[in-house]
């Protein structure tokens, strides 16, 4: 269940900062639902970029019951990563 937690808490982290990376907001009324499980909801879509590359972005919402501060030194924690991202070659993480 930590490792689902973790994974689940890494992938919305890259989508929240992917969502504050773009320029211009877009209405994400195209997400499918793809697993609803133990409370934790997984959407998928996918997106074309402007060179022709397709990518499938997941959102994920859940509640977590920690502080802010835990979540980010687990999500810092290069070393740890392994454990909950899977099948993970290479974590870096960048200030």
């Amino acid at each position: 269940m930590y490792r689902k937690i973790l994974t689940i808490l890494f992938t919305f982290f890259s989508a929240v900062a992917y969502a504050q990376e773009s320029d211009n907001l877009e209405v994400h009324n195209d997400w499918r639902i793809k697993k609803d499980d133990d409370g934790v909801r997984v959407y998928v879509r996918w997106k074309e970029s402007p060179a022709g590359i397709k990518s499938r972005q997941l959102r994920v919402e859940m509640s977590v019951r920690s502080t802010i501060s835990a979540v980010v030194s687990v999500v810092k924690n290069e070393k740890r990563a392994p454990e909950w991202i899977n099948r993970v070659k290479t974590y870096y993480h960048f200030d």
